[in-house]
């Protein structure tokens, strides 16, 4: 067991308080530095990459001695304490409301941002209030809090290292989050400026429903836990601000969110018409009377509605229908109701979804990935802080179950037996006695695995049904798994192909010593209902992407094709309809969200 000992926040390092330059003086105010306040922070997040102001270079020479060195941690001591928190990602200023702490060379950076976040809810008792009645803890009060502490730095670093992984895969995931919401927005405006044809409707003419959240009834411990206006951030809903709701019958079942409503905030300065697009279970969550809700006649016109009032011309629309007094706005439904929009035709708004509603189907799985590496981080941090797990003797089973090995360390094998292995389990996921799976569909499923796993397809050629590793059949694996008993051949009618065979429980030990079994999870996920064709268009426009992307050429459609007329077998594929344009394009806009370039 490591030894701890208790020591003061003071103690781990130089405590600063921030300032505010006089607003008299904007000459202090530019973009040399970043400036963070408590309302740039998120909850969420450990990062505050994009705050609302930055000092300008006479600002910064003038506070340089409050200047906040990357690596510190930040944490709100006025307004609302036991809260939030930051690290800085880089040298930056903050306000008065915030303490940082520069960690000096005994304490780890990472285990200081850790040992705080989890003694943050100590401000709450040292709040001493203010005249105006806001929270405040003193820079005294602050630096005198007491803390537990590895006397070991190494241990204090490993700490750092096992928490920070789960942070670092949510930022990474945030990001690709961001990107997916960024190509949604450029495929809008692509579609909203190019369509001659656009029809004028009204929004109650194209909703099956459209009106406002329920008015809420509060309930501890129903376990119904309903969508407010505080909970809506416009790309994400936080849930911390869910509120419980009572249980029962009481709820009208079209105030419930379905998957695919546009949820529209409708009360108050700051958040009046932020809008969320929701991806989730239908009949979960209830939705609070603050919000309005649109439900598209189809699930294409409810995206395509999102998007139009979630842009810059959209929220300006929202934002000239507000009514009232300064400290009571709203959006009245009869107004929105009556608002009117414009759709493109039937064939371009169906495009424009399939387009579209993938990025949207990946940034939910993302959220959802995240809420559960929320949960372990949250679950893993007071078990760290507090010694019931001695790193010294588990220092890193926590974070190998997030962070993959790469290919170097992973167990190696003959390269036909673990071909056949994958042959084998992709069979059992794949294939039934109805649907046996054909050699050209799980030759396109071992490509797209390999792509998302390891990377290692330099074995498959341009052959005419697309990516094909010839030395599945050629090279021995696919005798290899009809010789262990892990496959065996089918024909149901016309189809074809191999099943499961009575040793295949013997392939799933082998497949987990080359790979994570997650991996095939993920494949099912993405790939099992897709069409040969699919499977094929997938494989092939990947496989112009990596080669476009190494002659650091754009992804669009013609840069596609030209890379398919160029291959003599690949050149027919222009001929058929799953490789028309509409198909190219929807292959390019959804590859960058699984497979990296």
């Amino acid at each position: 067991m490591s030894e701890w000992k208790e020591v003061f926040v003071a103690d781990l390092g130089r405590v600063i308080t921030g300032n505010t330059p006089p607003r008299k003086h904007p000459e202090l105010y530019g973009n040399h530095t970043i400036f963070i306040k408590p309302t740039d922070i998120s909850e969420e997040q450990k990062y505050t990459y994009n705050p609302e102001e930055c000092y300008s270079e006479l600002g910064f020479k003038k506070y340089k001695n409050s200047l906040i060195p990357k690596g510190a941690t930040c944490v709100v001591t006025i307004g609302s304490i036991g809260k939030k928190m930051t690290k800085a990602h880089s040298d930056c200023f903050v306000n008065q409301a915030v303490n940082a702490v520069v960690p000096n060379e005994f304490y780890d950076e990472e285990f200081v941002y850790y040992v705080l976040k989890y003694n943050l809810e100590q401000l709450k008792s040292l709040d001493s209030g203010t005249a105006s009645g806001r929270e405040n803890v003193s820079k005294s009060s602050f630096s005198s809090i007491k803390l537990k502490v590895p006397v070991n730095k190494s241990i204090q670093v490993k700490i750092g290292q096992i928490l920070s992984a789960y942070d670092d895969l949510i930022e990474n995931n945030q990001k690709r989050i961001k990107l997916y919401c960024e190509i949604a927005k450029i495929l809008f405006n692509r579609i909203n400026h190019e369509g001659d044809d656009l029809i004028e409707y009204e929004m109650k003419d194209i909703a099956s429903y459209l009106g406002r959240g329920v008015t809420p009834i509060y309930e501890e411990g129903s376990g119904i836990w309903a969508i407010n206006q505080k909970a809506n951030k416009g790309v994400f809903l936080e849930e911390q601000h869910f509120k419980e709701y009572k249980g029962g019958n009481w709820i009208p079942e079209e105030k419930w969110a379905k998957d695919g409503d546009l949820l529209i905030n409708s009360l108050g300065e700051g958040t009046i018409g932020r809008c969320h697009f929701y991806k989730g279970q239908d009949d979960i969550h209830p939705i609070d009377q603050h919000i309005s809700i649109f439900r598209g006649q189809s699930k294409e016109i409810g995206l395509y509605v999102f998007q139009f009032l979630d842009s810059d011309e959209g929220q300006a629309l929202l934002y000239s229908l507000k009514k009232g007094g300064t400290n009571m706005t709203m959006l009245n439904i009869k107004d929105l109701r009556n608002l009117k929009v414009y759709l493109p035709n039937k064939n371009i708004l169906n495009n424009h979804f399939n387009s579209v509603e993938p990025l949207f189907a990946q940034k939910a799985k993302l959220e959802s990935q995240n809420r559960r590496l929320k949960e372990a981080r949250d679950i893993l941090l007071p078990l760290l802080m507090n010694g019931t797990i001695n790193v010294t003797v588990a220092e890193t089973k926590p974070a190998a179950k997030i962070i993959q090995l790469d290919t170097a360390t992973q167990k190696q094998a003959a390269p036909q037996f673990k071909e056949a292995i994958l042959i084998s389990m992709l069979t059992d996921r794949f294939g039934n006695e109805k649907y046996p799976l054909g050699r050209m569909r799980y030759t396109k499923l071992s490509y797209l695995f390999h792509r998302h796993a390891d990377d290692q397809i330099k074995d498959y050629l341009r052959k005419a049904a697309g990516p094909y590793n010839p030395k599945t059949k050629y090279g021995g694996s696919e005798k290899i798994a009809h010789d262990n008993g892990y496959v065996i051949d089918k024909k149901n009618g016309q189809l074809t192909g191999f099943v499961a065979g009575p040793n295949i429980k013997g392939a799933k030990p082998y497949f987990e010593k080359y790979w994570n079994i997650e991996y095939l999870t993920w494949l099912e996920e993405q790939f099992k209902y897709k069409s040969n064709d699919d499977l094929e268009l997938f494989a092939t426009v990947d496989n112009s992407l990596l080669e476009l992307n190494e002659k650091n050429e754009p992804f669009t459609v013609e840069a596609v094709k030209n890379v398919l007329k160029k291959e003599p077998e690949w050149n027919a594929k222009l001929e058929r309809e799953i490789f028309n344009d509409a198909n190219i394009q929807r292959a390019i806009t959804y590859l960058p969200t699984i497979f990296q370039y």
